[in-house]
């Protein structure tokens, strides 16, 4: 399953780190503080990649307590990055394009 988290570690700072497997727990070293994770989808065609849910092990990701850089592969250059955010009333789905909310460095 895609699956992504949020760590802080001494060495780099933030990262967002993602991964095809089963558990959130095989992306995390021993030196890493998490920060939450999910899951996420990738579109080839619009060059999306949307966040979704949340980690059993970790809960949810915690974007609103990173105030710095988050790296992340840079394979990801050019590529929104959106939040699902739930339903409206109507059950139509809400996004936030969070590329440009925060300074996202690729590695």
């Amino acid at each position: 399953m895609n699956k992504y988290i949020l760590i802080k570690n001494n060495s780099e700072g933030y990262i967002m780190r993602y991964a095809n497997t089963d558990f959130h727990r095989n992306m995390v070293d021993k030196n890493d503080e998490v920060f939450g994770g999910g899951m996420f989808a990738f579109s080839e065609d619009n060059k999306t990649m949307t966040l979704y849910g949340k980690s059993e092990d970790y809960g949810k990701p915690m974007f609103e307590n990173i105030k710095e850089k988050i790296h992340t592969d840079e394979e990801l250059i050019d590529t929104q990055i959106m939040l699902f955010n739930g339903y409206d009333c109507n059950w139509k789905p809400i996004y936030e394009n969070i590329t440009n909310k925060f300074i996202f460095d690729y590695w």
